[in-house]
């Protein structure tokens, strides 16, 4: 969507920041971005209405890597962490092809294998709440299981 926030129009009137800047040194050296063009099922429903436009260009570690992400927080508030996700990698065409598990300092919070939740070409969102936070650096890493995070 180009640098900063995007100016695409929403049913909120929300505006979308890149995760590039919250990516760690070491995953922008091992990330992947795969984009397509192609319609993304289960977008603009709601409560969120989340545009099918979120799902269109993905980010992928290599087989050993983890995607990892630096949040500067303040330490005294709980925080709502939204993850969208989406399988449109055409190698990944069947259940326990990609399995990763989502991490948020360090609490193993969920493992996920988008495929077995939705197939591919539709939006999966899934969320996590962080509380008691005792620093101001917000740690979320996705860990590969089996295939590429």
């Amino acid at each position: 969507w180009g640098p900063g926030f995007s100016d695409d129009a929403n049913y909120f009137n929300w505006s979308w920041q890149l995760d590039y800047n919250a990516r760690t040194t070491a995953t922008r050296k091992i990330i992947d971005a795969i984009s397509i063009a192609s319609s993304i099922a289960r977008t603009n429903q709601q409560p969120n209405y989340f545009p099918m436009k979120l799902y269109h260009i993905v980010v992928t570690a290599s087989q050993m890597g983890a995607v990892k992400y630096e949040l500067e927080v303040d330490a005294k508030l709980d925080y709502l962490l939204w993850f969208h996700f989406v399988e449109i990698d055409p190698r990944v065409n069947k259940a326990g092809q990609r399995v990763f598990d989502a991490l948020a300092n360090r609490a193993n919070a969920t493992r996920i294998d988008i495929y077995k939740e939705v197939a591919q070409f539709t939006a999966f969102d899934w969320h996590y709440t962080v509380k008691n936070l005792s620093n101001t650096v917000l740690n979320v890493k996705l860990v590969h299981v089996v295939g590429a995070a």
